[in-house]
């Protein structure tokens, strides 16, 4: 059964679904959702002609079980930026309280068939 795409309205929008699937979760499954090439960019690129990429949210809000946080706190990513490809990148936020805490996540975002669609597989938490 295939799911219907979810439409977005603005790039507000997407931030705060995109900033909810990464907090808390729907991991594991493909988020499609279309729009009006929300939050997307063209860059020129010598090799495919072209780079498509996304922005992911700046900060998103989760619990963070550092000692000195022990309660939800906001953390960041250091480039939002995410390039759509079929490959899984690697993204980290760290807890911007404890400055030590840090989340991890492989990402695919890709257009198909004018569609938007993005993967979120959850890898843990760690230290930094």
């Amino acid at each position: 059964m295939t799911k219907t795409p979810e439409t977005i309205a603005s790039v507000a929008v997407l931030q705060d679904k995109l900033a909810q699937i990464l907090s808390k979760g729907t991991l594991y499954r493909p988020f499609i959702y279309t729009g009006e090439k929300l939050d997307i960019t063209h860059v020129p690129s010598f090799e495919s002609g072209q780079l498509t990429y996304g922005m992911l949210p700046k900060t998103i809000r989760m619990f963070c079980e550092h000692a000195r946080c022990n309660s939800e706190q906001w953390w960041e990513i250091y480039d939002p930026q995410i390039y759509f490809q079929e490959r899984p990148q690697y993204v980290r936020y760290i807890c911007k309280s404890c400055d030590e805490n840090a989340t991890n996540f492989w990402i695919i975002w890709r257009e198909q068939s004018g569609e938007a669609r993005i993967f979120v597989n959850g890898c843990g938490s760690a230290p930094d």
